[in-house]
């Protein structure tokens, strides 16, 4: 098969309670879904945050362990 997808890199992946890993987040690149990405990250819920590379910039993927999954975008 030609032409399929191959996926996107992720760069990282860290997890622990959200106020300790939030510096990974980079909230001054978000554009796009930043106030969600801000309240979840002011709490001590466990959570996983990955980032997922695309040419033109990041997804920022927050796994919070009780809650729904927010996807954010960040400019390169």
């Amino acid at each position: 098969m030609t032409g399929g997808r191959n996926g996107a890199a992720i760069t990282m992946w860290v997890g622990g309670p959200a106020d300790k890993i939030a510096f990974y987040a980079r909230l001054d690149r978000i554009t796009d879904g930043a106030d969600a990405v801000k309240t979840l990250l002011a709490t001590r819920d466990r959570l996983d945050l990955a980032r997922v590379a695309q040419p033109s910039g990041e997804f920022v993927v927050l796994l919070p362990q009780h809650a729904s999954p927010i996807i954010a975008w960040a400019a390169p």
